[in-house]
Order: C-alpha cells, then sequence, then structure tokens
C-alpha cells in the first residue's frame, strides 16, 4: 500500500487482488499485466500504459488517470468512481458494467485522436460500455459502443 514504482515496466505481471491502494505508478508499463480485483483506490496512474491489461473487477475508485491508455483493456465490471480519467484513451476497452459515475472524463487537449461526441469526451472509441454507469449515473445500454446510450 503507498508503494511508488515510477516508469516500472510491470508489462505481464500477475497482480490480480493485490492492494496498491495510493500507490504512485506514474508512467508505468503494463502490457497485458493482469490486475483481476486489485485494490487501486486513490492510485496515481498518470500516463500509465495499461494497453491489453486484464482489470477485471478492479477497484479504481479517485484513481488519477490522466493521459493514461488502456486500449483493448478488460475493465469488465472496474470501479473507476471519481477516477480523473482526463485524456485518457480507451479504444476498444471493455467497459462491460464498470462504474463510472462522477468520473472526470472531460478532455482538455483536442491533440487525441478521438474528437468529442455528445457523451463523452475521453476516447471510448470502439470501447464497450454495455450496461456501464456513466459519469451521470445513467446505465448504458447493452450495444453502448464508442459512447453511452441511455
Amino acid at each position: 500500500m503507498g508503494a511508488h514504482l515510477l516508469s516500472a515496466d510491470l508489462s505481464g505481471a500477475d497482480l490480480s487482488r493485490a492492494d496498491l491502494r495510493g500507490a504512485g505508478l506514474h508512467g508505468v508499463r503494463a502490457f497485458g499485466a493482469r490486475f483481476t480485483d486489485a485494490n487501486l483506490e486513490g492510485t496515481r496512474l498518470i500516463s500509465a500504459i495499461l494497453s491489453d491489461a486484464d482489470l477485471r473487477g478492479a477497484r479504481l475508485k479517485e484513481a488519477d488517470m490522466l493521459r493514461a491508455e488502456l486500449n483493448n483493456a478488460d475493465l469488465t465490471d472496474a470501479n473507476l468512481y471519481g477516477a480523473n480519467l482526463v485524456d485518457a484513451l480507451f479504444i476498444k476497452a471493455d467497459l462491460t458494467r464498470a462504474d463510472l459515475k462522477n468520473a472526470n472524463i472531460w478532455q482538455t487537449y483536442p491533440r487525441r485522436v478521438c474528437q468529442p461526441h455528445d457523451r463523452w469526451m475521453g476516447c471510448f472509441k470502439d470501447a464497450r460500455l454495455d450496461h456501464a454507469i456513466w459519469t451521470d449515473g445513467t446505465r448504458c445500454k447493452e450495444g453502448s459502443v464508442g459512447r453511452c446510450i441511455p
């Protein structure tokens, strides 16, 4: 708890059920890493690369994920309540039943590959959002891809 692993390479690591609350993981590279059911509440994952990572059931409540890349990541049942997701990339990520309530997804820099849509500002291009809880508490319908369909 509270570990600092700045710019560490955690690619392929199995951190399932790990308690990393409040950890400083700025700039970590964790391609294909497993964080299944891990506690990452309040963790600082600024500019972290978590592409192809398994974050099923992970607790990311109030995590700072500014500019994080979660492309092709599995966030099924993940709790992202109140997380900072500004400029984060979720291209083709699976956020089925994920809780995004009160998460900050406001995209401050339009330099990213995605353009704003009516219900999102972070990049959720081709991301699966079936039954996810959106930032305003709305439950997304089955078939929500790339945006939340209320």
